[in-house]
């Protein structure tokens, strides 16, 4: 069977006559399944045009839209990825907190943490597919590991602003009903110890 991203590629008018029932489990897709279903050519490549991706699959949204939305969602990421040199599989939160106490430059940080607050932006609708539990939490879980990796990113900012919107979404993130964010317990820690420091 044809993955529900790949089929888009036949043409611009497939986005929209592919069937709804093969999108049933997009609720719990993580990023690396969600690369899984992408052509080589749309992994992370220094030619690949973000923008033009973008824009192309923000005028599909009204073709079929749940193809367009989780390709959007996997397509922030990696412009996220691409603008910081991070590989497809290297752990997001990990690296990004790395860079940032590395000297990540603030303008640098500020470009990637917009992608980052759209692909959140799409995995929050992603999550609203979902079936079960399971892929709730599971879709929940993204949410909260773009929010703290975002959260790395802003705290780079040399302003108040900047600081304190890290320090909610790292609140959020550690104060989650459901603690779905303790594989990152350390990294949250981390940055609110970093945020709480006097300046």
């Amino acid at each position: 069977m044809e993955s529900w991203v790949g089929a888009h590629h036949k043409g611009r008018g497939d986005l929209a006559s592919t069937s709804s029932s093969m999108f049933l489990t997009i609720g719990c897709a993580t990023p690396s399944m969600m690369a899984s279903y992408l052509r080589p050519e749309e992994m992370h490549t220094p030619e690949r045009n973000f923008a033009d991706e973008a824009r192309e699959l923000e005028a599909a949204l009204t073709q079929n839209r749940q193809v367009a939305v989780a390709r959007l969602r996997a397509l922030h990421e990696d412009w996220t990825r691409a603008l910081l040199g991070l590989g497809s599989q290297d752990k997001l939160v990990s690296h990004l907190r790395a860079s940032v106490e590395s000297g990540l430059a603030p303008d640098r940080a500020a470009e990637a943490a917009a992608h980052l607050a759209s692909a959140e932006q799409w995995q929050w609708e992603i999550g609203t597919w979902s079936s079960g539990s399971g892929e709730g939490l599971s879709s929940m879980f993204e949410v909260r590991t773009l929010q703290l990796a975002r959260a790395w990113l802003l705290s780079a900012q040399a302003n108040a602003e900047g600081v304190d919107a890290a320090r909610a979404l790292a609140l959020q993130v550690e104060n989650d009903p459901n603690d779905i964010a303790a594989p990152h317990r350390k990294h949250t820690q981390a940055l609110l110890a970093r945020l709480n420091r006097p300046t």
